[in-house]
């Protein structure tokens, strides 16, 4: 009977981490999508890591992806490939951030367009507030996934 209670425990923590995470993809792709559609000049300008696309192209990529991933994660979010869905668009977007940086870019991300660029103190909230969730995407969620399946092979193990 253990068995079972580890089971639920992994699968009610995973359809949470996992629903959570889609409903956060879903949000800033949204966002991300009208930001896209706004009519500011910047959003003309190359990227500075892919400089034959516009920062505009560079985020409508960027908002498909989410939303895309963010449905997939709505429709299996007890598979247990998931997690490794949610970890492998984390280092795309990780590996996107640090090329910025190699480049030697600065400033915030533009993560959520330019919607906040008459604000600049919510544009640096939002621009932790990503480099947090991108720690705890990374770390924290498919960490816990991971030890809780552990644990549950473990005491498997155990009851043999």
């Amino acid at each position: 009977m253990a068995d079972g209670g580890d089971v639920a425990s992994v699968g009610r923590f995973q359809r949470g981490f996992v629903s959570g995470v889609a409903l956060l993809l879903g949000l800033t792709g949204g966002l991300k999508l009208v930001g896209v559609l706004q009519e500011a000049r910047v959003l003309a300008a190359a990227d500075p890591l892919f400089p034959f696309l516009t920062l505009r192209q560079v985020l409508f990529l960027a908002a498909g992806l989410e939303l895309g991933v963010a449905g997939v994660l709505l429709r299996y979010r007890t598979a247990r490939w998931a997690p490794g869905l949610i970890l492998w668009l984390v280092l795309v977007f990780g590996s996107y951030r640090l090329g910025r940086w190699l480049v030697g870019w600065e400033g915030p991300c533009g993560c959520l367009g330019h919607l906040l660029e008459r604000r600049p103190e919510f544009e640096r909230l939002t621009d932790r507030a990503m480099r947090w969730a991108t720690v705890v995407l990374t770390n924290v969620g498919p960490s816990s996934i991971g030890w809780l399946r552990w644990s549950q092979s473990q005491s498997r193990k155990s009851t043999k």
